[in-house]
């Protein structure tokens, strides 16, 4: 429910109200609840307003420029560093052995090249 208010604008004002209100087809009063609550989050006013779809996708589309990829896990997802590590570590050929579970349990598995030193490839 709407409250009536009254308020007093200099004849310039009103005019330039008119103007731009008439301009994107809509009455005084809506133009200044639509434009309002943006002028308020440009001019750090702490009024909660509600973002468009269209200022929602804006933003996205900001923050998706500073998103940096640096090429490797950073998570805690230890699967995916795991098999990074794997992939760095170990040359395309190299199959690990197949550990079954429960039957493997408790078993240390030690590679025939344990003694080699370490490479990249």
């Amino acid at each position: 429910m709407g409250h009536t208010q009254m308020l007093e604008l200099p004849q310039p004002v009103y005019l330039a109200l008119m103007k731009v209100a008439e301009a994107s087809g809509m009455t005084p009063a809506d133009w200044i609840a639509a434009n309002l609550p943006r002028w308020a989050r440009e001019n750090g006013e702490t009024a909660k307003a509600q973002l468009t779809d269209a200022e929602k996708d804006a933003a996205d589309a900001r923050l998706d420029q500073h998103i940096v990829s640096l090429g490797y896990a950073t998570g805690i997802d230890n699967e995916a560093i795991d098999a990074d590590l794997m992939a760095h570590l170990m040359p395309p050929s190299h199959t690990p052995p197949r550990r079954v579970p429960g039957i493997d349990a408790g078993r240390v598995f030690i590679a025939p090249d344990f003694d080699a030193p370490l490479q990249t490839w």
